[in-house]
């Protein structure tokens, strides 16, 4: 479910048990309100009204931890969700166009006048989950210098902040898959990423007060993706943190949008939970099963990959293809009328 506020620039998406809250400010500035138990839009409309605090010295004037989607440029020293060069100046300043909330979906437009730049940001609700995503088209007229794409991350979330963070993030390997690692999180960026996402799986959750498999909050977040990829976990120093994640490792997503041509990342979704990791684990099932895998509920044979079938009697008709597919390029550069129902997490 989305709420929009009186303003038209304070959107409320809850779940069962949580909700996710953002605003525009008169300034352009798209902030974070809130992401945990769930809100009244009354409590957000109240938490977008808070005025600002002062900016401090290398910092501006709206903290870097509540900025939605940061973006490159001004006075910021926090990882940029959104990088990109182009024939104008360098630094990503945009201005707030519009939004469309409809049923569960949210887009957010944004232009970037000096590159041509048009910029939308996609939030669905998934019970408790919410799927975002970005999406850019290179609006300029033709012969307009084309774009490079240093950086365009799915999504940036932002957790509040607290004293003491635990970071957990699987690892697998043959025969030993998804194990967790779990430590502290200290404070600075922790670069966790992978050339796939089979051993190196893109999920991270975070927990503040000692969780417990039954008990306590956890923010957790999935990208979507089976190709290389990135997450960057940031603790500021004020205890906030910021989690960003999308598709790309190292310079790999880099890539050129020429005039008329749109990209869209990958799907990021988050879910929240204050029912431990067996209830952020059930959550995360749940959302599978009903979003993601195709036909969940249907039998399926067994796979055998090739090397399954080795010393083994593989006659016709003893197994089955082994199944194949392939990832989706990154952002590949399509028509911008593709943009409008915005990626799937499936």
């Amino acid at each position: 479910m989305i709420e929009v506020g009186d303003d038209g620039r304070t959107w409320l998406l809850s779940g069962p048990t949580s909700s996710y809250a953002l605003h525009v400010t008169g300034r352009h500035e798209l902030l974070h309100l809130h992401w945990g138990p769930r809100l009244a839009l009354t409590d957000a409309e109240a938490l977008a009204a808070e005025q600002t605090p002062p900016g401090r010295l290398f910092e501006p004037p709206t903290p870097g931890a509540r900025e939605e989607y940061p973006v490159e440029g001004g006075p910021r020293c926090a990882y940029p969700a959104l990088s990109v060069r182009g024939g104008g100046p360098r630094g990503t300043a945009w201005r707030f166009d519009g939004a469309d909330a409809d049923g569960d979906a949210l887009r957010l437009s944004f232009t970037v006048p000096a590159h041509h730049l048009e910029v939308l940001l996609g939030y669905r609700t998934r019970g408790d989950v919410v799927e975002r995503y970005a999406a850019l088209v290179h609006s300029g007229p033709e012969g307009s210098p084309d774009l490079e794409v240093l950086r365009a991350e799915a999504a940036a979330w932002t957790l509040p902040p607290r004293e003491r963070w635990r970071l957990t993030q699987p690892h697998g390997r043959w025969a030993a898959a998804s194990r967790p690692l779990r430590g502290d999180l200290t404070y600075g960026e922790q670069v966790i990423g992978g050339r796939t996402g089979r051993r190196d799986l893109p999920w991270v959750a975070l927990d503040a007060d000692g969780a417990t498999e039954e008990r306590g909050e956890v923010y957790s977040c999935a990208l979507a993706w089976s190709g290389p990829w990135r997450v960057v976990v940031h603790r500021l120093p004020g205890g906030a943190v910021r989690i960003t994640g999308g598709c790309g490792h190292d310079d790999s997503g880099r890539q050129l949008l020429a005039p008329g041509t749109a990209m869209v990342t990958p799907v990021c979704a988050g879910l929240w939970s204050a029912g431990g990791f067996g209830g952020t684990s059930r959550a995360w099932h749940a959302y599978r099963r009903a979003h993601a895998v195709p036909a969940a509920d249907e039998a399926r044979p067994v796979r055998h990959d090739s090397w399954a079938a080795t010393g083994r009697d593989a006659r016709a008709g003893q197994r089955r293809a082994p199944a194949t597919s392939a990832p989706r390029a990154c952002g590949a550069p399509g028509a911008p009328t593709a943009l409008r129902p915005g990626p799937t997490a499936g």
